[in-house]
């Protein structure tokens, strides 16, 4: 080889061949030495591009919130952070995190959530019109008290055994609760009692989520809350039309009302319990129900929120004179009069107006109205102004609403 080169050194052509190939060689080892100096940085671009990627379903939804006070959504590239909200000074009460990745980094002063879920537990009926409008019934793995549940669906998965009874939502079993294994437990309601409660099942490794739609004040607030069931399955688009719906309805029966009505019928309702009467509040869901249907309420300029309890002799008072009985406890006029015979005193009884919210009741006591009903308050203001004014909703048969005979 030495002698080679020896040769070929005196001759020029060939010198020229010579520098060239070792210009070439040296290119090429000089892309080798460049491709694996950069192939950590490629890399680290690579996998940056497929989680950005992976992360635009979280940024391609939109959510809109109108009416709903108890919760609010934060998108950010990495996370949803939804808060629950206290409807009175909205202060935080708890925070969120959905991710679609178990790994990804999220702050510590909340829950991480994968998303979207797959097997879900929940502990009132009032979540099951929600997902059933969202496609995602059987995403249900566990339900508290079947026997209140209407949905034929979901009690028929409960008899066969396809969904398990968690027990009642106060003394939740919490061993089978274990066993099940959801990725999330619904919940409703935010108290000290129940946030400790919550605690001991998220160290299980079970996540806790509070529904907390019966605290909103309008039924278009609660029906809202379809969005946050939405948010944790990546629906919120699917959401945010039917909800759009519900309200676009909901406004022409309401300005139907107002462009049309002369008067306004006193109302009265509910019924007594052990001795207390407890009455709808003047900043609640069911008083601006009452209003919005063309009713009109002695109460209606109390400024709480939470329900009034009263005195039979005070709701004499304040009733006996009403127009119309609305949420009567009872399916009949002989059966409201047996459970206290001081109600026949009330106008409404005398003249035939009394009215309960049982027309869809199953065999086992279950009313749809608490159960679908949060997610259309459409329906239930067409009912109300059938009763207050039926000359304006000729065609509309009661959905919720019986008449009591």
């Amino acid at each position: 080889m030495i002698k080679f080169f020896a040769k070929v050194n005196k001759n020029s052509a060939v010198q020229k061949i010579e520098i060239s190939l070792l210009i070439n060689v040296f290119n090429e080892m000089k892309s080798i030495f460049l491709f694996i100096l950069f192939l950590p940085f490629f890399l680290v671009s690579c996998s940056y591009k497929d989680t950005k990627s992976s992360e635009k379903v979280l940024l391609d939804s939109v959510l809109n919130l109108q009416f709903a006070k108890g919760f609010r959504v934060t998108y950010t590239p990495n996370y949803k952070k939804v808060e629950l909200l206290n409807n009175d000074d909205q202060k935080v009460v708890e925070r969120y995190y959905l991710v679609q990745q178990k790994q990804a980094e999220v702050p510590s002063d909340g829950q991480k959530i994968v998303v979207p879920l797959q097997k879900i537990a929940i502990a009132s009926n009032t979540h099951i019109e929600f997902l059933s409008i969202i496609g995602e019934l059987d995403a249900i793995a566990g339900v508290c008290s079947p026997d209140l549940i209407y949905n034929d669906s979901i009690l028929t998965k409960c008899r066969i055994g396809e969904i398990v009874n968690l027990g009642d939502a106060f003394s939740l079993n919490l061993e089978r609760l274990i066993f099940l294994s959801p990725d999330v437990l619904f919940v409703s309601g935010f108290d000290a009692g129940q946030q400790d409660g919550n605690k001991r099942i998220i160290q299980t490794g079970i996540s806790v989520v509070s529904n907390n739609e019966w605290k909103e004040t309008t039924l278009l607030g609660r029906a809202e809350w379809i969005k946050f069931m939405a948010i944790f399955f990546n629906k919120e688009a699917l959401a945010e039309t039917f909800f759009e719906k519900v309200v676009d309805d909901y406004f022409a029966l309401k300005q139907k009302v107002e462009s049309s009505i002369t008067e306004r019928p006193q109302v009265m309702t509910g019924g007594g319990f052990k001795g207390t009467w407890y009455v709808p509040s003047g900043r609640s869901y069911m008083s601006n129900l009452l209003l919005d249907a063309g009713g009109d309420y002695v109460y209606k300029n109390d400024t709480t929120y939470e329900s009034l309890p009263l005195s039979f002799e005070q709701i004499l008072h304040k009733f006996s004179s009403s127009d119309v009985w609305v949420g009567a406890p009872a399916n009949c006029l002989s059966e409201l009069k047996a459970i206290d015979e001081r109600y026949a005193m009330f106008a409404p009884i005398k003249n035939g107006r009394v009215y309960n919210f049982n027309a869809r009741k199953n065999v086992f006591g279950a009313n749809d109205f608490w159960e679908s009903g949060v997610a259309h308050p459409e329906l239930i203001l067409s009912d109300l102004i059938k009763i207050f004014h039926p000359e304006l909703l000729p065609e509309h048969d009661f959905f919720y609403v019986d008449s009591l005979k």
